[in-house]
């Protein structure tokens, strides 16, 4: 089966060319959803995307820490709540998904994040619990923890469920309008320090005297679409810098 077509972004990027700073981009439904879904992504999650190695500071020493401890240093956890073992869920953490529920890390991510399968050897070591058998028929609910208390007939939810294995290409559809965080009918502004706010109708010279550009000569315009490569820059320079647009799409070029 031929490989899926990566899903590019299109941003629009006024530029002052004077000074060459992004003054800010002109971004839609997809950008925004994957700003705001880093904030909900586990510090390992983001070691692991950008590499030990591109982290500023001493976190990703910490990542490759554990990495090397030997397991026997490790405790065993009493229930795997969805991880065969410690390493794991510091390392591997679940990513809370795209349409607003936790998934397993990959299942479901915005544009620019690079997927991550799950292969059927990792799939075995979720364990998945629901309530007693006498009450199948009125409860819906699934956990990872075998001590959960099921919302709806407050039994506790350890009866362990067997995985049946999936297509590895299956996916969760979500109708358009309710999957990420804002709706998709408005454009959007992002400043060069990945602030956001709704495009308004704002005149051209209000823009200029925001910016402080001092005559139209020196505006220019950049239309950037954006891939996974892209994406992991972002991802790197929001934890690096206050000029992120700037310093990803002009190379830091002041």
């Amino acid at each position: 089966m031929a490989e899926p077509t990566e899903k590019k972004v299109k941003v629009k990027l006024p530029v002052d060319t004077k000074y060459n700073v992004v003054l800010f981009a002109e971004a839609g439904k997809d950008f925004i959803d994957f700003l705001f879904h880093i904030l909900s992504m586990p510090v390992g999650a983001v070691v692991r995307l950008i590499g030990k190695s591109g982290m500023v500071g001493s976190l990703g020493n910490l990542y490759d820490s554990i990495e090397k401890l030997d397991d026997t240093y490790c405790i065993k956890p009493s229930s795997s709540f969805g991880y065969s073992d410690v390493k794991n869920r510091l390392l591997k953490p679940r990513i809370p998904s795209y349409s607003g529920t936790t998934e397993k890390s990959g299942d479901i991510t915005p544009a620019l994040l690079p997927r991550e399968p799950i292969s059927y050897d990792d799939s075995q070591n979720v364990a998945y619990y629901r309530c007693p058998p006498t009450n199948y028929s009125t409860c819906c609910y699934v956990s990872l923890n075998p001590s959960a208390t099921c919302p709806n007939c407050e039994d506790v939810m350890s009866k362990l469920m067997t995985l049946v294995d999936v297509p590895a290409r299956q996916v969760l559809v979500v109708a358009p309008e309710s999957e990420g965080y804002v709706k998709g009918v408005m454009t959007y502004m992002v400043m060069d320090d990945l602030s956001v706010s709704t495009m308004s109708n704002i005149s051209c010279i209000t823009l200029l005297d925001k910016f402080k550009v001092a005559h139209l000569s020196c505006l220019g315009e950049k239309v950037i679409e954006l891939g996974t490569n892209e994406g992991l820059a972002l991802l790197k320079a929001s934890f690096q810098s206050k000029t992120v647009l700037t310093d990803v799409f002009l190379k830091g070029k002041k």
